[in-house]
């Protein structure tokens, strides 16, 4: 559905405190809420439908029909132009598979949302804008009306990037939710939210976490999902990056250990490797760069290059890779888990030489493929 309405007045936002006539009042111009916000959202969706729905449909004697999408833009003319429900909507995502054209894509083949755009609506620089959407029952509002305020410098800038941060805000609420002192334990153990696991997999190893559940069948279910095809496509797609051609040899030998089970193996050739990239990536500004200058230098090259909801979560992967990958270690209290020094020295423990450290490595360079 589309209608065109001319607007009595140009909204300037909502009131975020009340207040008598003359006094002074705070107003929410620009804002993105979920139904996470509660009954906020609730109240700003009816200030929008009273705005730019209710007359036009009581003076056709309608009723609003139930709506999951809605985008709205508004002129500085009072303009106001409204497409409801059966407008195309474009997504433009990282994934993590090959895929077909006409193939379904679910929320487990996505590794990032890049762009979210609308290929028959023209949204002009200077428009104020409404975007309602769902995902099931939740939903989302964002408006921002400070391109069409009288004497306004401010424009809407890249649509596409800042709806792609919308929608994967939606579609993956779990990973900007998460409990910082769960994350602490989960990289105590290894575990991460990788690309390759997001979705229902990291949902259930993050719920294992929380709950002190035992994590032993949700690792084994992760490990059976990355079978011998899995791993061989993954080894592919590194190896169509420069960076880790480089280490070919070492990267192949890693995988093909894994797949015939000897993980001891495994995680001799893939975890050094893991620092190899980095210092390729850092291009020796100094000649013997610390652990945390790699760390940071990756940090920097990637967190330019993403959203600040990618799901590529640069910042807590800088605190992971220090955490877990750099653990130094301590042979007089024992602290003798797997990481890059305690299996440098020689000291890691024999019985952590198991499948599940082994994964996490294969699961580290991916991590850094997507980066990269």
């Amino acid at each position: 559905m589309f209608f065109e309405i001319t607007l009595d007045v140009i909204p300037a936002g909502f009131a975020l405190t009340s207040a008598e006539k003359g006094q002074t009042v705070a107003v929410e111009p620009r804002q993105f809420l979920t139904t996470d916000d509660g009954e906020i959202l609730y109240t700003y969706l009816d200030g929008i439908s009273s705005l730019f729905l209710n007359k036009y449909f009581a003076n056709r004697r309608m009723k609003i029909p139930p709506i999951d999408t809605c985008l709205i833009t508004i002129n500085k003319q009072k303009v106001a132009k409204v497409y409801i429900n059966d407008f195309p909507v474009d997504i433009k995502i990282v994934g993590k598979v090959a895929v077909q054209k006409g193939q379904e894509i679910t929320k487990e083949d996505i590794a990032d949302i890049l762009e979210v755009g609308f290929p028959t609506i023209e949204i002009e620089p200077d428009n104020g804008i409404v975007y309602i959407f769902s995902y099931g029952w939740r939903r989302a509002l964002y408006f921002d009306f400070t391109p069409i305020q009288p004497d306004s410098k401010s424009y809407l800038h890249d649509i596409g990037a800042l709806f792609a941060r919308f929608h994967t805000v939606m579609l993956f609420k779990e990973l900007f939710q998460l409990d910082n002192s769960v994350l602490e334990d989960m990289y105590e153990r290894g575990w991460f939210p990788f690309v390759r696991i997001l979705g229902n997999k990291f949902e259930s190893l993050y719920n294992a976490f929380k709950n002190k559940f035992s994590l032993e069948p949700v690792e084994a279910a992760i490990i059976t999902d990355f079978g011998e095809d899995k791993l061989q496509e993954m080894l592919s797609s590194w190896l169509t990056k420069n960076i880790f051609q480089d280490h070919r040899l070492l990267l192949e030998r890693g995988i093909e250990r894994y797949i015939a089970g000897d993980h001891v193996s495994a995680i001799s050739n893939l975890y050094p490797r893991i620092e190899g990239i980095l210092r390729y990536v850092y291009l020796g500004e100094v000649n013997q760069p610390k652990s945390n200058a790699l760390v940071d230098n990756l940090w920097e090259k990637v967190s330019t290059k993403c959203l600040d909801t990618s799901l590529f979560l640069p910042d807590r992967f800088r605190e992971y890779l220090k955490r877990f990958y750099f653990a130094y270690f301590d042979v007089k209290t024992g602290k003798l888990d797997i990481s890059r020094h305690s299996i440098g020295h020689g000291v890691a423990r024999q019985e952590a030489f198991n499948q599940v450290k082994a994964l996490q490595g294969v699961l580290i360079l991916d991590q850094l493929f997507y980066y990269l």
